[in-house]
Parts: C-alpha cells; sequence; structure tokens
C-alpha cells in the first residue's frame, strides 16, 4: 500500500458458483490508513508456502482507490441496543455502517469478553442477512455482513431485524463449539431514519 509492505490480518471464505469457478471474498485490516489520500494498492497472490504465483501465472494486481470517496459513499447510523448474557456479561451493538463494499455493526463489550457471535435476520422484504465476528480489539468488535451465502445488503433495504446468537469461546481445548444459543430478543435498525426499534 503506497510502496509499503503490509502484513495484518485478514480473513474471509470460498464459495462455488458454478461448475469452473469459485469466488473467494477475503477482508484485510489496513493499519494507518489515511482516508484523506490515494491509495496505491498492489496485490500479489501466493501459495500456502509463500511461493509467488505471479511470475508465472499473472496473478499481480495493481490499482488506485480513493479512502476519501469510499468514506463519502460510507453512512454511520448510530444504535444503541445492548445484550445482556446469561452470566452478566454485556455488549453494546452501537453504530451500523452502510458501504459500497459491505455492511458492518461496530460492539463495545469489556476486554474479557469471551464469545464468538452472530447476527442474523431480514430486511425489511424478507431477504436472508447475516453478520459473523470479523475481528476483536480491546473492548471493541466488528459484525461484518456475510455475503458468501448471499448478496449484499441491498441498497433499497429500509430496514433490518436481527437476532443475536453467541457461543462462549473454549477455555481448554481448541475447539470451537457451534452452539449458538439467542441472546435477548430480535431487534430493528431503521436504515434510513437511522434509528432502532
Amino acid at each position: 500500500m503506497n510502496g509499503r509492505r503490509i502484513s495484518v490480518a485478514a480473513g474471509g471464505g470460498v464459495k462455488q458458483i458454478d461448475d469452473y469457478s469459485l469466488e473467494s471474498v477475503i477482508t484485510y485490516l489496513l493499519p494507518d490508513l489515511d482516508s484523506a489520500q490515494d491509495l496505491d494498492m498492489e496485490l500479489i497472490c501466493s501459495s500456502g508456502n509463500g511461493v509467488s504465483f505471479a511470475k508465472n501465472s499473472g496473478l499481480k494486481f495493481a490499482f488506485t482507490t480513493s479512502g476519501a470517496e469510499l468514506a463519502a459513499d460510507s453512512t454511520d447510523i448510530e444504535i444503541n441496543h445492548t445484550f445482556v448474557f446469561e452470566d452478566g456479561s454485556e455488549i453494546t451493538a452501537y453504530r451500523y455502517t452502510r458501504s459500497p463494499l459491505l455492511d458492518k455493526i461496530s460492539i463495545k463489550c469489556e476486554d474479557d469478553f469471551n464469545y464468538d457471535l452472530t447476527l442474523e435476520g431480514e430486511d425489511y422484504s424478507g431477504n436472508p442477512v447475516s453478520f459473523y465476528l470479523s475481528s476483536k480489539h480491546g473492548g471493541n468488535m466488528i459484525l461484518k455482513e456475510s455475503t458468501l451465502e448471499g448478496e449484499n445488503v441491498s441498497a433499497e433495504a429500509e430496514s433490518l431485524t436481527l437476532t443475536l446468537y453467541a457461543v462462549k469461546f473454549p477455555e481448554q481445548s481448541g475447539k470451537l463449539s457451534n452452539d449458538f444459543q439467542q441472546v435477548g430478543e430480535s431487534f430493528t435498525i431503521e436504515l434510513n431514519s437511522g434509528q432502532l426499534d
């Protein structure tokens, strides 16, 4: 990025879109991003052992993007919805960010909060939507829109009704249980007015 090698966290997944093609969506955490300047990006694809594919197959991409343009096309909707867990833990969803790339929900929590989260629901037309825990840094978490099972939240969507599901991270083994349980009641975010019901 801007001539500087970056090596930071990434996450995502893969889905098959036809008999011959896979689609992979990967998001990266970019440190020290100055959205006021143009960003010269270069991506080089490599195998898991660090061998670059670019020399032989041309899997090298370069482009310039504007963080300011993306910020101008993004909207923050302030929300204030608190969830209380059976063990007394609390988290508060405080911001919904709409973006041409994908939507995300910002959550405040205690530093020692130890749950994996997903928000499941539907938009005003009944189309399914899902948000997964993408990152946690101290007392802040980001849940990002999952696009692997379908399309992005529609730009025309007027509201989203979501339900929180959680599972505790393992304390001893490294194996995460998939036994997500509902936390609290469903809630609705009004996307046009920026209010939560």
